[in-house]
């Protein structure tokens, strides 16, 4: 990964601080943007690219897959609730 190419977000627009063990990382929002994250889990530049890398993510469609299969098992369990009546 070359980091020249990428975009850096510094909220400072000053000069980086000192190299930390914590590799440079790609926001997960999808924006493009690497930043230096000051913890080990973060995955986001800051609240405002989490919420969008969250609405805009895959959860929905974990969701959906989720939603379907619940629709599944509840008629399988108004059917059997049927025939054992």
């Amino acid at each position: 990964m070359e980091l020249n190419k990428l975009k850096t977000w510094d909220a400072n627009k000053e000069v980086a601080p000192a190299p930390s063990p914590i590799p440079m990382r790609e926001c997960s929002c999808g924006c493009g943007y690497s930043f230096q994250p000051s913890r080990r889990d973060k995955i986001y530049i800051n609240n405002t690219h989490a919420n969008y890398g969250y609405n805009h993510g895959k959860r929905k469609l974990k969701n959906k897959k989720k939603n379907e299969i619940n629709k599944k098992l509840a008629a399988n369990v108004e059917k059997t609730a049927i025939l054992t009546t």
